[in-house]
């Protein structure tokens, strides 16, 4: 049909907020495969998350002693975040392939013309490896590193160096690396 494919309903359970299993670490990193499976394999031009609201939230309210409410972001929100504010805009999805099923990488260049605006997310869903990526393009020197554990949201590393369009980086167990030039 020649038409772009959109993705406008992200998720991998429509019924998960009857037991809010939707809440958990584990609902995230399944949802984070899907994501990276989607994008390796279906190639869409544009997705968007299932929904944002309170049903099936990202973040939990928190009421504190005296009434107020805070907002507390969720290991789905800080998945989300890695995608939603590390991929360029607008970008073109990289082909990539993984010597592991348990690591899924996808990549993303910017609409600079000179190749230094990437992203790589690279997903865990096993133990605790290093990783070798390779083809970084031998412009970036240097990437910006963001992890999601199930201990840490959203924790910003030290800057990884790239020599030689490599880099060896180890990813924490059932969690999400993103390597970025691009910032939010």
């Amino acid at each position: 049909m020649k038409l772009p494919l959109l993705v406008t309903e992200l998720g991998v359970d429509s019924s998960a907020w009857q037991d809010q299993s939707f809440a958990s670490y584990a609902y995230g990193m399944r949802e984070v495969q899907m994501y990276q499976e989607l994008l390796l394999y279906a190639r869409p031009q544009g997705t968007m998350q299932w929904e944002f609201t309170s049903d099936y939230g990202i973040v939990d309210t928190r009421r504190s002693s005296d009434g107020t409410e805070a907002l507390e972001p969720t290991a789905r929100f800080w998945f989300v975040k890695h995608f939603c504010n590390l991929t360029p805009v607008p970008a073109l999805a990289l082909t990539t392939q993984s010597s592991s099923p348990k690591v899924l990488l996808t990549a993303f260049r910017g609409p600079l013309p000179d190749g230094r605006q990437i992203t790589l997310h690279v997903s865990n869903v096993g133990a605790a490896r290093p990783v070798t990526l390779r083809g970084i393009p031998p412009e970036v020197t240097e990437l910006r590193a963001v992890r999601t554990t199930a201990q840490r949201g959203w924790e910003v590393l030290a800057p990884v160096r790239i020599s030689d369009g490599e880099v060896t980086v180890t990813v924490e167990s059932r969690s999400l690396l993103t390597l970025s030039t691009w910032t939010e």
